[in-house]
């Protein structure tokens, strides 16, 4: 070793060497810059080096038990055994919509449940993604790729009357899918994402995303330029407007500026709810929206092309506007907020907000619930108001979901856990009434798959 040690390298060798070890890590700082700011053209290179890149950090995870194993796993401690815990029988049982990431199989799926009973009445299985896969031009539409089961998610999936589904990915292209999880048609204009909803004409409400096109504006094609879109149930766009378009017409330009410009998701719609009938303020074919980075939530008339109202009261990064009367909404408010190391928590429980339009001040309200299942999802979530039966919450981000009675007491829990215990995100699950499901239902036991 010594000799070795003492041997004399010729001075053209070791400058030589000395370059070679400078382009070598100029290329890898390259490789490792290309797939942060986005760039996909080294492929599977540019992976490998950020892996490298990430390894101390990832130890680190590990050795403090914060890793995530799965992309879609959750950290949460409940004391209630997978699928439903009933604690008393429902008056007058209707149907759930659980859509889930199956932490067995790894891959999402929906099922449809009778209230009260524990097996499935239905499941859909979106475990063959190539039937899903779909070109686009777009660069928020990802299109779902095999052996990558955290690219197809069943989101907020809306059950129609012949027991298909409309449902999306989260930025994918968005699909109605036979009773047998077949694509009927596909529509990959947007990336969608988010929330999924019904019109009073029977129209598809989703948020979509492109890059944007509003001159003079210095954002990037990496930025999101978030729209309402309607779709026909055919899957053809009827309408589309951006949301950044529509705060400019308004003359609330200053208010897309509480996230700096540079911000690449400076909205964030993450819900759109349809206005079913008129009210004083609200009317039939108006949309609520949610504007998550915006801490926002208002109401827009595609028929005059205006923003009617709006509020930023009380909310941290909320999610689901939900109506409550004519000119009444309630809104799940995450209060999410962020620590130095960019992780995001709840900042105390996740709450409910009621907004009387035309006022713009939040009233709180079913503090003592949320508190009594401390409910904190510190992403997603959401909230069905159910006349007469109460409320349905789901906590995304911890896989649960929680039926309340009238009376504010849990009528059922249902657990994302799989058979190791483990728990899994939720995908935005619906309270269907029993009308709605009886319908499907029918339709569903008449077809064959």
């Amino acid at each position: 070793m010594e000799r070795w040690l003492a041997k004399k390298v010729e001075l053209r060798i070791l400058l030589g060497a000395v370059l070679l070890m400078l382009l070598l890590t100029w290329v890898f700082g390259w490789l490792v810059y290309n797939r942060l700011s986005g760039g996909e053209h080294f492929g599977s290179a540019s992976s490998a080096a950020v892996l490298i890149v990430s390894a101390p950090k990832t130890a680190q995870k590990i050795l403090s038990g914060d890793l995530k194993l799965d992309d879609h796993e959750v950290r949460a401690n409940f004391d209630e055994a997978g699928g439903f815990t009933f604690f008393r029988e429902p008056e007058a049982p209707q149907y759930v919509l659980v859509s889930r990431y199956d932490g067995d199989i790894r891959w999402s799926i929906v099922e449809l449940y009778r209230e009260g009973e524990s097996d499935p009445i239905h499941v859909w299985k979106f475990d063959q993604p190539e039937e899903f896969a779909f070109a686009s031009e777009n660069r928020f539409a990802v299109s779902p790729k095999p052996r990558k089961s955290h690219l197809l998610r069943t989101v907020h999936p809306q059950l129609m009357s012949d027991g298909s589904l409309v449902v999306h990915s989260h930025y994918s292209g968005l699909y109605r899918v036979d009773a047998c999880s077949k694509p009927i048609w596909t529509n990959a204009e947007f990336g969608f994402h988010h929330s999924v909803e019904i019109s009073p004409e029977g129209d598809i409400w989703t948020p979509g995303t492109v890059s944007p096109e509003i001159e003079g504006y210095g954002w990037n094609e990496k930025t999101y330029d978030d729209h309402i879109v309607k779709v026909s149930p055919e899957g053809e766009v009827l309408y589309a407007k951006s949301v950044l378009q529509m705060l400019i017409d308004a003359d609330l330009i200053n208010l897309i500026y509480d996230y700096d410009f540079t911000v690449q998701d400076p909205i964030h719609l993450n819900d759109i709810e349809p206005v079913r009938a008129d009210g004083e303020i609200a009317k039939r074919g108006d949309v609520f929206l949610s504007l998550g980075h915006l801490n926002m939530v208002l109401l827009f008339r595609p028929a005059t092309d205006e923003i009617i109202w709006y509020s930023q009261d009380l909310m941290m990064h909320q999610h689901d506007v939900d109506p409550l009367g004519p000119d009444s909404i309630s809104v799940y408010d995450n209060r999410r907020k962020t620590d130095a190391d960019g992780k995001p928590f709840v900042l105390g429980l996740n709450e409910l907000l009621r907004f009387d339009l035309p006022g713009k001040k939040a009233e709180q309200f079913f503090l003592d619930e949320m508190s009594s299942m401390d409910i904190r999802t510190f992403n997603q979530g959401l909230s069905d108001a159910i006349a007469g039966s109460g409320r349905m919450v789901e906590e995304t981000s911890r896989g649960r979901l929680i039926k309340f009675g009238e009376d504010g007491a849990p009528d059922w829990v249902f657990l994302n856990r799989s058979e190791s215990d483990r728990l899994w995100v939720m995908n935005w699950s619906r309270y269907l009434p029993k009308a709605v499901g009886d319908v499907a239902v029918e339709a569903l036991a008449a077809t064959k798959c």
